[in-house]
């Protein structure tokens, strides 16, 4: 059976400082075979439909500076799985919005410089019968016996 590291949603740039010293400790104490990133890597705040906070410049600059996180967590952990999140696919989101084929999108591996296994949004990973997922989901979610959806 797997050892699977999951990370939680990094909403680089704002990923904890330390945070990936922390992950590498967690992997080498627990003997991780596995790494599974559970989505929203990074944030896209400058561009998310929610309203924005005047004290972020641009997406140009958010883009640099969550890059440089994604960088480090990705030089951490050169294999993983990543689950695509709501605020990781904000770009495609965005281009629907905005009428764009997605052929005009960079690919998520290219955009972020990551070599893992990328997955698309509301994707159910299987490992050893435990089911990932992020938190979005389509369609109805059974919680505690009350439906939502």
């Amino acid at each position: 059976m797997a050892r699977v590291l999951v990370i939680g949603g990094c909403h680089a740039p704002g990923m904890r400082a330390g945070y990936v010293d922390f992950l590498k400790r967690v992997a080498d104490d627990y003997a991780v075979t596995r790494v599974v990133h559970i989505g929203d890597l990074v944030d896209w705040a400058s561009i998310s439909y929610h309203e924005k906070i005047p004290s972020l410049r641009n997406a140009a600059l958010e883009y640099a500076k969550a890059r440089k996180q994604v960088t480090a967590l990705a030089r951490a952990f050169p294999k993983a799985d990543w689950l695509i999140g709501n605020h990781d696919a904000l770009t495609e989101r965005q281009a629907v919005t905005a009428g764009l084929p997605p052929e005009l999108l960079r690919d998520y591996a290219d955009m972020w410089n990551v070599g893992w296994v990328i997955h698309p949004r509301f994707t159910k990973l299987r490992i050893d019968g435990v089911i990932y997922f992020h938190g979005d989901r389509r369609g109805r979610l059974i919680r505690h016996g009350v439906t939502s959806g």
